[in-house]
């Protein structure tokens, strides 16, 4: 569901503790997330530079799947 996707992008980004903001999460439409599926089934979320705060770098976050390989 969209707000368990959300809760677990969230716990991720604070997990880290690199002082990103994860509320940019909620402004966000499930639609305008970008994401890839990787080899093992894996959702990669993707975040551009400066989407979560400070750092002009992209941030990754895996969230785990259970497609058929």
């Amino acid at each position: 569901s969209e707000a368990k996707i959300k809760e677990t992008l969230k716990k991720k980004i604070e997990a880290e503790n690199r002082g990103y903001d994860s509320s940019e999460v909620d402004s966000k439409d499930i639609s305008e997330f970008e994401f890839y599926i990787n080899k093992k089934g894996n959702v990669i979320v993707c975040f551009g530079p400066y989407e979560l705060g400070y750092g002009g770098w992209s941030k990754t976050y895996k969230l785990e799947g259970d497609l058929p390989k």
